[in-house]
C-alpha cells in the first residue's frame, strides 16, 4: 500500500519500444487497451506497466522512472547498444544508498537505472 502501482511510458513506436525495453529490462509484453498500448511484465510475470503510443515525447525535465538493475554499467551499456544514449555515467550516491545512470531511449524519453550497492 501507498507505493507505486503502475508507470506508462510515452512512446512513439509500439514496436520499436517494446523491443528496446524488452532486450534492455527483459519486460514481456501484451497487447491492452487497443492498438496504442501494451501492457509490460517484469521476467517473472508481474504487470508493472504500460508504453503508450504518443504523437510527442514529452519533455520532463529532472523527473525520471528508474529500474532497478543487477549492473549499472551494463544496463547503460545495453541502452547504448540498443540505439538510446547516456545522458549520465553511473554515479555514486552518498551513504551507500547505491548507484544510478540516465539513458534516454531510441523515441527520446529519459529513464534511469539503478542498483543498490
Amino acid at each position: 500500500m501507498y507505493t507505486f502501482a503502475h508507470v506508462e511510458i510515452p512512446v512513439l513506436n509500439l514496436k520499436q519500444a517494446a523491443t528496446f525495453y524488452g532486450a534492455l529490462f527483459h519486460w514481456k509484453f501484451k497487447q491492452f487497451y487497443g492498438d496504442d498500448y501494451l501492457l509490460f511484465a517484469t521476467p517473472e510475470g508481474e504487470y508493472i506497466g504500460g508504453i503508450s503510443r504518443v504523437g510527442q515525447i514529452p519533455v520532463i525535465d529532472e523527473f525520471y522512472i528508474y529500474v532497478e538493475v543487477p549492473d549499472v554499467d551494463a544496463a547503460l551499456a545495453m541502452a547504448e547498444k540498443l540505439g538510446g544514449q547516456v545522458v549520465r555515467p553511473k554515479t555514486e550516491l552518498p551513504e551507500g544508498f547505491g548507484q544510478y545512470g540516465i539513458f534516454q531511449s531510441p523515441d527520446g524519453y529519459r529513464m534511469g537505472v539503478w542498483m543498490k550497492s
